[in-house]
């Protein structure tokens, strides 16, 4: 962000987040893939990002496999990357700790608009969100792995 002429916006989140990449140079607008399959791709933003990976990681030891892409910004969104995996597994699903309406969402059916392929939306309702811990906010709000796990497996059937 300090090399970038011209502003930016950086969400903050609570909770320490592990190191789910290898150490390389970070591109604004630029996604990663985390890991490869074909059911599905998912593309996640955020703090949420190490939940998707456990619930990830469940759907393929059920022999599940999904693209699954770390987009570590939402404006610009890496639409190619997403548009190349998407017509590979045919359906897409979002996940973020934010609204389903506008963020990650909003911008990964943008960049699939005119493609014919399916966008699933799953994040917090548009509604007034109560205040708890994080974990209990994520399971009330079935955005923990084991949520996670059970909304993305409806999603990809």
């Amino acid at each position: 962000m300090i090399e970038h002429d011209g502003p930016v916006y950086m969400r903050i989140g609570g909770p320490s987040i592990p190191d789910l990449f290898p150490q390389a140079p970070f591109t604004i607008g630029e996604g990663r893939m985390i890991r490869e399959g074909s059911r599905a791709t998912v593309v996640t933003t955020g703090t949420i990002t190490p939940e998707v990976v456990v619930a990830v990681q469940r759907l393929a030891d059920d022999g599940i496999d999904v693209d699954l892409i770390g987009m570590p910004t939402v404006e610009p969104v890496d639409a190619a990357l997403i548009r190349a995996s998407a017509h590979r597994t045919g359906r897409v699903i979002t996940v973020e700790e934010h609204y389903t309406r506008g963020g990650l969402s909003a911008a990964v059916g943008e960049a699939l608009a005119t493609s014919g392929i399916p966008v699933h939306a799953i994040g917090l309702p548009h509604e007034h969100i109560v205040t708890g811990t994080y974990p209990g906010l994520l399971a009330r709000y079935a955005l923990d792995a084991a949520g996670l796990d059970e909304r993305i497996r409806l999603l990809v059937r």
